[in-house]
């Protein structure tokens, strides 16, 4: 199938992958742009975690400072090369991230950094929580359960709203990228600081 090139670029200006990946995508999806997203983020991870193993040695701090500095975040962004560190989409996925710190608030990069006694405290209230109808799919329902604690407290998790308008997650944007620049990418670290609030 020949997919519409006008297409094609509405799909590379939403996701910014290369233009070539998105037609294949397209083609895969039957043209279908929401189902390409889908195509393109599965393919995302698949790459990222092939780099895994890669040293991200190079990175910037990006910076946001909103409310005349009552609020402020500083999140630190690495990758392989210096070419990388100072292309556009790194920079803007750095301040993009950023802004986004700012508003939804998280308290953990991924979540292997959630303590493992804060997982399981979610986990037993989720069990606890359950329904007699609910028990006959207790394993999914604590599991779903258990990815919405993620998606509060998991920066990766969390749904971006400026830059994807809530189809991608934070970490789908940062696999969207390493498979662009087929580099590893990785957000290593942020800090948020709120003026009078300890």
């Amino acid at each position: 199938m020949a997919t519409n090139i006008g297409v094609v670029r509405i799909l590379r200006e939403k996701t910014g992958i290369p233009v070539m990946e998105c037609k294949r995508a397209l083609d895969e999806a039957g043209g279908d742009i929401e189902k390409a997203v889908i195509v393109l983020r599965h393919r995302g991870v698949e790459v990222s975690r092939t780099r895994e193993s890669r040293v991200a040695g190079c990175g910037m701090v990006a910076l946001y400072s909103h409310g005349f500095g009552r609020l402020g975040v500083m999140v630190e962004m690495r990758c392989e090369t210096d070419f990388t560190v100072r292309s556009v989409p790194f920079v803007k996925l750095a301040n993009v991230i950023a802004m986004h710190i700012a508003w939804a608030n998280p308290m953990y990069v991924s979540r292997i950094d959630v303590p493992a006694t804060e997982c399981e405290r979610e986990r037993r209230f989720a069990v606890e929580s359950l329904s007699e109808a609910q028990f006959r799919h207790a394993d999914k329902v604590v599991e779903g359960a258990m990815n919405r604690f993620y998606e509060r407290v998991c920066l990766l998790d969390q749904f971006e709203q400026k830059e994807s308008k809530g189809l991608m997650t934070v970490g789908q944007l940062v696999d969207g990228l390493c498979h662009q620049t087929g580099e590893k990418i990785k957000v290593a670290r942020f800090v948020r600081i709120e003026a009078g609030v300890d």
